[in-house]
């Protein structure tokens, strides 16, 4: 019972805090620069501050980077932005099946290709066939 009443206040005080404005999470950095850099062979990535974001238009919790850049193992420019925002719906995280609630880019470019087969992939050398569909 402790243990669950101690979650209970820990997620109401991070609810409350959120509705205040972002959360400083520079901490996550390195893991959103890894996670960047695996979009693409041979990917660097560089992100200059993350932040914990609550999204109330579209009820989401995610993060918010800032200054993003995204480089192939060229070092070609795959994606820049001023601000990248990404957040999974908060009645999809109740239900614990996780969905995309937003994906917003101020200032920002994108390399997208298409493989002959029709597959899409973030860079310039897509290749192979789309996966298999997770549409329900």
């Amino acid at each position: 019972m402790g243990l669950a009443a101690g979650a209970i206040l820990v997620a109401g005080f991070t609810a409350w805090r959120l509705s205040q404005g972002h959360i400083a999470a520079d901490a996550f950095r390195p893991v959103a620069e890894r996670w960047l850099a695996g979009a693409v062979r041979g990917g660097h990535a560089r992100v200059g501050a993350v932040e914990i974001a609550w999204y109330d238009a579209s009820h989401s919790l995610g993060f918010e980077l800032r200054d993003v850049l995204l480089v192939d193992g060229q070092g070609r420019p795959v994606l820049r932005a001023r601000r990248l925002e990404t957040g999974l719906a908060a009645a999809s995280l109740l239900s614990l099946d996780p969905s995309p609630g937003r994906l917003a880019a101020d200032d920002f470019f994108a390399a997208v290709s298409v493989s002959p087969q029709g597959r899409y992939e973030l860079g310039y050398a897509a290749s192979g066939a789309p996966g298999p569909s997770t549409a329900n």
